[in-house]
């Protein structure tokens, strides 16, 4: 008996059933993923860190509605590793977690978002939420966190070294808050800022100092000898 072929426009995949395989999700969402993978493993980059709803959806497969367009509350790490996180507002981040089981529950993170703009400064919100992407990061093995506040470093070394290996080309150097004095003081004496950006230097790695906000603090940080600046 003859098994007639599938029709050329099958229904839409929003009026799937129970009986018919329609559009399947799980496969597209899994193709998305291949396909960001791959880009990653031709590129240089070691995670796609992405805060566009369309972008967001195309890694996670989730979305939640026009109005979150623009309002920088919503972002998405995807690693070389394998490990895909989604921030996103903390009721949000729930409905995640129990409806969405293609990603893991513990990925499904409440985001920091300053409401563009309407959270003050001192409130600290985007620190907050670098230093927990950083930590992402550091776990999928990407960045190394320097907390040397001596002239030793044994320690710093044998992460640089474990860089190169890992074929990356550069590291940020972060301090706690690079306010004027403290680049000042840097700038008079071997603090570990300078420390590790001659470390640095001396095994072929470039520096991204982040966190600069004015233009003494550049002129400072410039000083120092880093190659890059973020923030200012």
């Amino acid at each position: 008996m003859a098994v007639p072929s599938r029709p050329v426009a099958p229904a839409p995949g929003r009026m799937s059933v129970d009986f018919e395989e329609r559009v399947d999700f799980a496969r597209l969402r899994q193709h998305r993923l291949r396909r960001a993978m791959a880009a990653l493993e031709a590129s240089d980059l070691g995670a796609l860190l992405v805060f566009d709803n369309n972008n967001i959806r195309y890694l996670t497969g989730v979305a939640i509605g026009e109005w979150t367009r623009d309002k920088l509350c919503r972002y998405a790490l995807y690693t070389r590793t394998g490990e895909l996180y989604l921030w996103d507002f903390g009721s949000a981040a729930v409905h995640h977690r129990m409806y969405c089981p293609w990603l893991k529950p513990e990925n499904c993170i409440a985001s920091y978002t300053t409401m563009r703009g309407a959270v003050p400064p001192d409130a600290h919100i985007v620190q907050l939420g670098v230093a927990e992407i950083r930590d992402k990061l550091a776990a999928a093995g990407y960045v190394a966190l320097l907390g040397n506040t001596d002239a030793d470093t044994s320690r710093e070394r044998t992460l640089f070294e474990q860089m190169r290996a890992r074929h990356v080309d550069g590291f940020v150097l972060a301090t706690a808050r690079l306010n004027d004095p403290v680049l000042a003081e840097a700038a008079r004496a071997d603090l570990p800022v300078v420390l590790m950006n001659r470390l640095a230097h001396a095994l072929g790695l470039e520096t991204v100092a982040e966190g600069i906000e004015t233009a003494a603090q550049l002129a400072a940080i410039r000083r120092l000898g880093c190659d890059h600046v973020q923030g200012f």
